[in-house]
Formats: structure tokens, C-alpha cells, sequence
């Protein structure tokens, strides 16, 4: 974005513009696979706004003059949405971003608190820090939602019917799959979903009289190995390991791999601790 001028005053760093439509003010609600703004449906056109230096308090996003004339130029080119990545931003960013009819995507940075997972001599309340940091844009009208670091990888395709809803945990990596969706596919908290992966809650047969759609599970922690099959209906427990290739037709218990078409169990796993399973990762996000 292009320098802005000195302003003449501190009111003039503030300065803001009236807000524009219903889509940069109303609660935005989830109905099926849209986003919706009041009665209108909500389209993502976003870009990532920084990081940037941080100034000698070691706080970014403080030039607030800076963050309204870029935040200008991004709606004049149609952008709806910003990404804030890696820091908690001030409300006022926020306000700012109200102003131009732009919605934020705040960073909750959770992975900085990784070492207190690992370093079992150090004892940190991870979710009440998060929980701090949460507050402090809450209830925003311009809060698009707290991201929590999962990701759907570039070739990850996504066949949703009309009422299908894929939801994705904090820091789930999806890489490749290939998602149909009907009803509903939960991937957990930290789980690893590899390529060519295929994960279906209906086989959309119309020769199969009872195919209805049944929702799919996977929990906190499990990994589903490349070109693996998981059928509908299946839950896969915490902490569990689906081999690559398997064909997973009925429930997986926590904590065990499984392999083979179909699946069976063939080794258990040592479970996590209580303490340090209840440290992993920030809360649910939510808009």
C-alpha cells in the first residue's frame, strides 16, 4: 500500500469513514456452505494485511492513519476482508476496518505456546492466555473469526451438497483430500488428513435404497495415512492411526492404528496424559 501523509492532528489519525452496507454491519450466520450477512449471502474477497515492525512497546498495527488510508484503497478494489496474521491487533483496527466496510480475520498466534507442551517442568495456562487475548476484539461487528491455524491444502476438493458441512478443527491439516459431504464430516482438533485421502458420509448410489448421509468423525490428534477410504457413518478416536490405503468402514476406537480393507486394529498406542491432553491447542474458534 502506498504512504500516507502526515496527518495535521491526533483527531485526523482516527478519522473514519461512514460505515457502507449491511454486509459490513450485520452478524454474519452459517447456513449450509455460505456465509451470510443478514439476508444476503457473505463472499470472502480477502487479502493478508501485515505483519510489520513492531514499534519500541514491540505493538503492531498502532499508525492508525496508515491502517485507514490502506484499508481505503482495499475497499475502493473490492476486498471485503483482511487477514491479520501472527499478533492480536487493537480494537481499534477493527473499528477502522468497520468503517470501510471490511471484515477481520484475527490471528490467535496459538503455536507460540508450543514449547509449554513440550517443557513438562514449566506449567502455563495456555487457554486462559488465549482466552485474554480473545476479549480483546469480541462482539466487533467486524470480526470475520479467530483463526486458529488449520489448513485446507491447494488440491483438497470439496463436494458439498445442499446441506453438507465440513467442519475443521484448530490446526487441522488437511493435505489432498478428496471431501464429499452431505450431511456432516468433523476433522478434530491437530489432525492430519494426507493426500488422495477420500472421505465420503454418502455414496450418492441411487441403486442403494437406505443411502442416506451419515456423518464422519475424526478426533483430536488422529492421522489418516495417504489413500485411505473412510466410509460414512465411521467415527476415528482420539490420537489414532488410520494406515495409507485402508478402507475404514466401521469405528476406530482411541489411541490404536488400523489398517487393512477393511480396517482392523493391529497395534495399540501409548495415550497422552490428562494434563497434557488438555493443553493442546487453543478453544473452539468463533465468529
Amino acid at each position: 500500500m502506498s504512504p500516507v501523509p502526515e496527518p495535521d492532528s491526533v483527531q485526523d489519525q482516527t478519522a473514519l469513514a461512514a460505515p457502507i452496507s449491511v454486509q459490513a454491519t450485520a452478524p454474519l450466520t452459517t447456513r449450509g456452505k455460505f456465509l451470510f450477512a443478514g439476508a444476503e449471502k457473505f463472499y470472502v474477497r480477502g487479502v493478508t494485511y501485515g505483519a510489520f515492525r513492531p514499534d519500541a512497546a514491540k505493538n503492531e498495527y498502532t499508525d492508525l492513519a496508515q491502517i485507514d488510508h490502506d484499508f481505503a484503497q482495499m475497499a475502493e478494489s473490492g476486498i471485503n476482508a483482511v487477514r491479520i496474521p501472527h499478533t492480536m491487533p487493537p480494537r481499534a483496527l477493527l473499528d477502522v476496518a468497520a468503517a470501510h466496510g471490511l471484515r477481520v480475520m484475527v490471528g490467535l498466534s496459538a503455536e507460540q505456546y508450543a514449547g509449554y507442551l513440550i517443557d513438562t517442568q514449566k506449567r502455563f495456562d495456555i487457554a486462559a492466555a488465549i482466552r485474554t487475548e480473545v476479549q480483546t476484539c469480541a462482539g466487533h461487528p467486524a470480526l470475520l473469526r479467530y483463526r486458529s491455524g488449520a489448513s485446507l491444502c491447494d488440491d483438497t476438493t470439496l463436494d458439498l451438497g445442499p446441506n453438507g458441512f465440513v467442519r475443521l478443527g484448530a490446526y487441522a491439516l488437511v493435505n489432498g483430500a478428496r471431501i464429499f459431504c452431505d450431511e456432516e464430516i468433523e476433522i478434530g482438533d491437530h489432525a492430519l488428513v494426507s493426500w488422495d485421502v477420500v472421505l465420503m458420509d454418502a455414496y450418492r448410489a441411487p441403486s442403494l435404497r437406505d443411502d442416506h448421509a451419515r456423518p464422519i468423525r475424526l478426533g483430536r490428534n488422529c492421522w489418516v495415512g495417504f489413500g485411505a477410504c473412510v466410509l460414512p457413518g465411521v467415527r476415528i478416536g482420539e490420537g489414532s492411526i488410520v494406515a495409507a490405503r485402508s478402507v475404514v468402514a466401521e469405528e476406530v476406537p482411541d489411541y490404536v492404528v488400523v489398517a487393512g480393507n477393511p480396517a482392523r486394529i493391529v497395534r495399540e498406542l501409548p495415550r497422552v496424559s490428562a494434563d497434557l491432553a488438555g493443553q493442546q491447542g487453543p478453544p473452539r474458534s468463533s465468529s
